[in-house]
C-alpha cells in the first residue's frame, strides 16, 4: 500500500489490507475478495468513509470476470472435495466416479 496522503485513513473494514480471505468450512483459505468498502485500496478519504468508494466504470466488467473466475475455481475445488469424500466414505474406487472433463 502506498503511504497515506493527508486526509486519508486506513480502511476500518480490512485494516488496510484491501482484501478479505475466502475460507471454506474446514478453515482453509481458498483465495481473497477485494474489500467492498475500499475496493482493495486499503485506505479511504473522509468522503469515502461516509459514502464509500465509487467503482470506475472500466473496473466493473473486469471485476465481474475476476469474480466469475474465482467462483469457477472455488466450485471446481468443492467438487474435487466432494468426490474425495464420496470415495472415502463409501469406499468407491476413483475410476467409478464420473468426472466430466
Amino acid at each position: 500500500m502506498k503511504p497515506l496522503k493527508e486526509g486519508e485513513t486506513i480502511c476500518p473494514e480490512c485494516k488496510g489490507k484491501g482484501k478479505h480471505p475466502v475460507v471454506n468450512e474446514k478453515g482453509i483459505i481458498r483465495g481473497y475478495n477485494a474489500c467492498e468498502k475500499c475496493l482493495g485500496h486499503g485506505k479511504l478519504d473522509w468522503v469515502e468513509r461516509v459514502v464509500g468508494k465509487r467503482i470506475p466504470w472500466e473496473w466493473r466488467t473486469v471485476n465481474i470476470t475476476n469474480s466469475l473466475q474465482l467462483q469457477q475455481s472455488l466450485l471446481e475445488q468443492s467438487l474435487k472435495e466432494i468426490r474425495e469424500s464420496i470415495i472415502k466414505v463409501y469406499g468407491i474406487s476413483p475410476e467409478h466416479i464420473w468426472d466430466k472433463k
